[in-house]
């Protein structure tokens, strides 16, 4: 968030939908950035964000 000069604030807000399973997250990974390359640890990452509780 940045603030202009008379103290404004603007958010942006992006909807990306999400993955309908779990081995779809790298295809829905790849596609939010725009299909450049992913490192394996991001990736990682976000699957175990999707992963559902034990």
């Amino acid at each position: 968030m940045t603030a202009d000069a008379q103290g404004r604030a603007a958010v942006v807000l992006m909807a990306y939908g999400s993955p309908e399973r779990l081995s779809d997250v790298p295809a829905y990974y790849s596609d939010i950035r725009g299909g450049r390359p992913i490192r394996p640890e991001h990736l990682d990452d976000l699957v175990e964000r999707y992963r559902p509780p034990a």
